[in-house]
């Protein structure tokens, strides 16, 4: 199976080719120095995004996703977007999230998710596969990005404590990268198409999560807001394809994680 992964520098990429052995990695979308070349993959990969898409609303014409699924559409090849779970909103309180949801933008990154969204399943019906992933958490890179991770990281390397303003107790569904890449792999295996929502399926409290990855005392929370914004992923879809990802393997990329900021 022939795959091309655009934006292979992106932090959800990030070693992706240990995963995709074969496959053609491309910088960005334009780095691809003849667009039509992806007409002969089997599978493209977007994980590129320009850096307006999080500042403000894009033309459709103007979004990297769509550009592509327009060179590919009348070829065989299948195209993978990697959306958010991010086009559900949020909640002011523990919400559980399917892939039958109501999609609720609340930035300019979630609407600029959802249209890419919609015109990708209009362009490229049945040939699709739209990944709505949650948080991912695993180790930090050098590139500066708005992870989880780069978040903790930026902290305690700026002022030596990770002072912490959402209310201790909201819930979060989180998944390591590994486990995305793989789960990834796997549904390209089966050639599965349409939306899966990518995540554990379950949640757990920031106050028992932050310690195990960075030590008690190095946290501080304000609890100055109430708790909101809590989400799970209803991952049944993905599960009946994936192995599902377990507490056990997030506790072990916590500790991980730990041992670097321990040094």
């Amino acid at each position: 199976m022939k795959i091309a992964i655009i934006g292979y520098n992106a932090y959800l990429a990030h070693d992706i080719e240990k995963v995709f052995t074969n496959a053609t990695l491309f910088k960005r979308f334009e780095s691809v120095s003849d667009v039509d070349v992806l007409k002969s993959f089997d599978y493209v990969i977007n994980f590129s995004i320009q850096p307006a898409f999080k500042q403000e609303k894009l033309r459709l014409s103007d979004i990297i996703d769509v550009k592509i699924a327009n060179v590919i559409k009348d070829s065989d090849t299948k195209f993978v977007m990697i959306s958010s779970r991010k086009v559900y909103g949020a909640s002011d309180r523990l919400a559980l999230y399917s892939e039958q949801s109501e999609l609720r933008p609340t930035d300019c990154y979630s609407y600029n998710k959802i249209i890419s969204e919609r015109e990708i399943q209009r362009i490229l019906p049945n040939k699709n596969l739209i990944l709505r992933v949650g948080n991912i958490l695993d180790f930090p890179t050098d590139k500066n990005n708005s992870t989880f991770i780069s978040w903790i990281s930026g902290a305690l390397k700026n002022n030596g404590i990770l002072n912490v303003t959402e209310n201790e107790n909201v819930r979060k569904d989180f998944i390591t990268r590994d486990y995305f890449q793989s789960a990834l792999k796997t549904l390209i295996d089966k050639q599965k198409v349409g939306i899966f929502n990518i995540g554990a399926g379950f949640a757990l409290k920031i106050k028992d999560l932050l310690p195990m990855i960075t030590g008690q005392d190095r946290i501080v929370f304000q609890n100055t807001v109430p708790e909101k914004d809590g989400f799970i992923l209803d991952c049944d879809k993905l599960h009946a394809v994936v192995m599902p990802f377990t507490k056990q393997e997030l506790y072990a990329k916590c500790r991980s994680i730990n041992q670097i900021y321990q040094k």
